[in-house]
This record gives structure tokens, C-alpha cells and sequence, in this order.
């Protein structure tokens, strides 16, 4: 996703992305959830000074505990503005699995997408076609500001749409599900 803002020309020179290991642990989070540690899928932090991310990406089943962990990012932490849940959910005997992804932002109704199956596709191929262009706005989305949680550099326009790239987002749980032996529901 930040590979893509950049290669759109979108300034991502302040933004650190961080997966899973590594420093990615996070344990500065406020009341009610002081003593608590966690370390999110995914992350993006707006500076290298922050210990907060702005941004945090949870993958799981649905019957892991997303919904709580979605709870201590944006409730429990100062900083972070957005949430993306992605959630798997096993329909048949046959090994099929759904996808849906919600993404929360602080004072915003919760948008939910369904990666798999598409909706947008009625007879889908077979592979995924890699991805093309970044998608036009009016998609999913967020902007600098969140990805800065309200504190954008002088040179960064806060208001600046960033599309997410649910195309991209299919084709890796693609691969993944092709590597892990699991039928996507098409």
C-alpha cells in the first residue's frame, strides 16, 4: 500500500511501516488500557519519534478477538485514527473461507468491504490479474492526516485522499490462501 502512494507520487517520506517482529511491539497505551501490549499485523507510524502507530491493520478468524484489539487501538491509545480489520470466516465442510475487511476511523460510521467473495465481479477467473492503476477517489480511502494522527509536516496537505488498494489486498490473500491450501469462496 505505502509502495503504491509512493510510486503515485503521494509523500510518504515521514511514514514508517512496520509488520509483525521486530520493534512493532506497542505498550503506551492509556486508560483503561494501561499495562497493555500489543503488536499489531500491521502498522504505520507518522515520525520515528512516535510509539504510537497512526494507522494498524489486524488479520485473524472471526472468531478471534478482533473486535477487542479494534477496541484498545482506538480507545485506548493516543495516536491512532485508523483500524483495518481483516476477518476470515470458514463457510463449508469444503474448506472455502470469506473475507471481509471493516475499516474503522475515529468518529466515522464503520465501512465494511467483501474481499472475497467480490461482489464486484460476477464470474471471477481463476488468478488474479496483478494490479493496475491506483484507484480513482471516491473508494476506500484515508487521508495524510490520519496516517499523521493530526499533526502533518508544513509540506503535507492533511486533506490529501490516499485510495486503499482493495485489488492489491485480494491478490495478496490470494497468495496467501493458494501457499496455505485454503479455497477462497470466488
Amino acid at each position: 500500500m505505502l509502495a503504491r502512494w509512493m510510486l503515485a507520487g503521494i509523500h510518504t517520506d515521514n511514514l514508517i511501516i512496520l509488520a509483525k517482529g521486530g520493534s512493532a511491539t506497542v505498550r503506551d497505551f492509556v486508560a483503561p488500557y494501561q499495562g497493555s501490549v500489543k503488536e499489531p499485523t500491521y502498522q504505520i507510524r507518522g515520525y520515528v519519534r512516535n510509539t504510537m502507530p497512526s494507522l494498524v491493520i489486524e488479520c485473524g478468524d472471526s472468531e478471534s478477538l478482533l473486535q477487542d484489539d479494534k477496541n484498545l487501538w482506538l480507545h485506548g491509545s493516543q495516536g491512532v485514527r485508523v483500524v483495518i480489520l481483516v476477518k476470515y470466516f470458514r463457510e463449508n465442510a469444503r474448506n472455502q473461507v470469506k473475507v471481509l475487511m471493516e475499516i474503522w476511523k475515529t468518529g466515522q460510521p464503520v465501512e465494511s468491504i467483501s474481499l472475497f467473495p467480490d461482489p464486484t465481479i460476477p464470474n471471477p477467473p481463476k488468478d488474479l490479474a496483478p494490479p493496475g492503476p491506483l484507484p480513482a477517489a471516491g473508494g476506500p480511502h484515508i487521508v495524510m492526516d490520519d496516517l499523521y494522527s493530526g499533526q502533518c509536516p508544513p509540506d503535507v496537505v492533511g486533506t490529501t485522499q490516499l485510495p486503499l488498494d482493495i485489488h492489491s489486498l485480494r491478490c495478496f490473500i490470494h497468495d496467501w490462501a493458494t501457499r496455505a491450501g485454503v479455497a477462497l469462496i470466488p
